[in-house]
């Protein structure tokens, strides 16, 4: 799995996040990390047309708040309700 993830991160420009399940989230919580730490400077963009996303961005937003996770990891992730809106945050500025 971890070599997996490492050919993925090598190879990507930017990481979308679809919903999805456990397996999803790892993918997402080691990019984010990863990037948080700077091993990438890639974007992360979470795409939630639905609100799949909303318990776990309201458990983020709670771990912001308390201080266990910095504003600066926050900015990392990019939330989108769109495909259209998820590729444009991934375009270079």
């Amino acid at each position: 799995m971890w070599e997996r993830k490492q050919i993925m991160e090598d190879r990507s420009d930017a990481f979308i996040v679809l919903p999805g399940g456990v397996g999803t989230l790892d993918e997402l919580f080691d990019a984010w990390t990863d990037g948080y730490l700077g091993t990438h400077d890639k974007p992360i963009v979470m795409v939630d047309p639905w609100g799949h996303f909303d318990g776990l961005r309201a458990w983020l937003n709670g771990l912001l708040d308390t201080g266990y996770v910095s504003p600066t990891a926050m900015e990392r992730l990019v939330v989108v309700d769109n495909v259209k809106d998820a590729l444009r945050a991934c375009a270079p500025s």
